[in-house]
This record gives structure tokens, sequence and C-alpha cells, in this order.
């Protein structure tokens, strides 16, 4: 209820496989953790949802890692962090269990995951156009500074691009207003119209 909270919840489902999750030890299924994501969406539909996913684990197969692609298209998330599994000193994973999917197969997947969550993301960024959010404006936007020595064309008005992150930590470049140096607009909330 707190107006200071954005909406944006960070919520790491690492594995749509139940079988995987409990190797895992992460203490839910699947079913668990989506009537979580649809209790969030049902109390704060606005809220932005992202998420971590692990593809390689031990033993994964490929009906495991069929299920994490099918739960990738089921939530929307606003991005995804997708990492391969690699074994890491002191987990019980390292000590447990053999780093048995080779690394191409570690590496095909993780680049159809990440096709899958490109997808996911542009249709919920699209779901943004023609709103007006409040942004926290951040920066220049690194597009403004690609732009630095550029021939100065005398006709055109110089125009200078912010970048910000809506209440829902969705990142946001837009042109400047005139008449106000972009410096001073860092660090306010401005409406920007999402197009």
């Amino acid at each position: 209820a707190s107006p200071r909270i954005c909406p944006y919840l960070h919520v790491p489902v690492q594995s749509g496989s139940d079988r995987i999750l409990k190797l895992m030890n992460r203490g839910y299924d699947v079913e668990t953790y989506l009537r979580f994501i649809d209790r969030v969406l049902d109390r704060l539909p606005e809220a932005s949802i992202a998420g971590d996913c692990i593809v390689g684990f031990p033993t994964e197969t490929e009906a495991d890692f069929q299920a994490t692609c099918d739960l990738i298209r089921r939530v929307p998330f606003k991005n995804n962090f997708i990492f391969r599994y690699s074994p890491r000193p002191g987990t019980v994973a390292m000590d447990r269990l053999e780093d048995d999917v080779p690394e191409p197969v570690k590496r095909r997947r993780i680049n159809e995951l990440l096709a899958i969550q490109g997808e996911v993301s542009e249709n919920v960024h699209r779901g943004y156009v023609g709103q007006t959010l409040d942004v926290f404006v951040e920066r220049l936007s690194p597009l403004q500074s690609r732009r630095d020595g550029q021939i100065e064309l005398r006709w055109e008005q110089p125009r200078t691009q912010l970048s910000g992150r809506t209440p829902g930590d969705l990142i946001t470049v837009f042109e400047a207003p005139g008449g106000i140096d972009p410096g001073d607009l860092i660090g306010r909330i401005l409406p920007i119209r999402i197009t």
C-alpha cells in the first residue's frame, strides 16, 4: 500500500522442473511458484517480475529443460538472469552431483532460453506503449555518450537523451525536455509517455 515501495519483484525460479528444484533444495515446486506469481499479479497487476534461471544443472534432461522453457513462456518476466550451471565450491551440488551436462548442451540451452525470454520481455514491454509512467532519471543515456564527438549541424536543435527507470524497474530512454539543463533532471521523477 505504500507509494514508496516499487512494484517490482525479483523472484528467482531457477528451473521449471520439480525434479531439478528438489535437487537444488529450493523448498518449493513449480505449482507453488506459479500460485505465488498469480497472487502477485492479482493484487498488484502493475507489478514487474524478474527472475533467475540455471540451465544445465546436473542430471538436467531435455524434458527438464523444456519444462523450464514452458515456465518462462507462462510468467510475464520483464527479464530473467539466465546462467549455465557451473560447480561452486562449498555447495551441496558440487559435493554430491557430477556436472554431467556437456558444455555444448548448456550453451544451446542457454541460447534457446535467452531467445524465449527475449520474446516474453518484448511482449511485456510492448504492454506499456501509450502509457505515461513516472521515470526516475538516473543519467545521460549511454546512446547520448556515443553521440559525443559527432559533427554538430547548426540547423538542428541540440538534443540530449536521458535514461531512467520506471517504478517497475524498466529502463526508459527519452529526450530531455527543452529549456532545462539535462543535468538538473538527474535524480528527479518525470512523467514520460512510452512510445
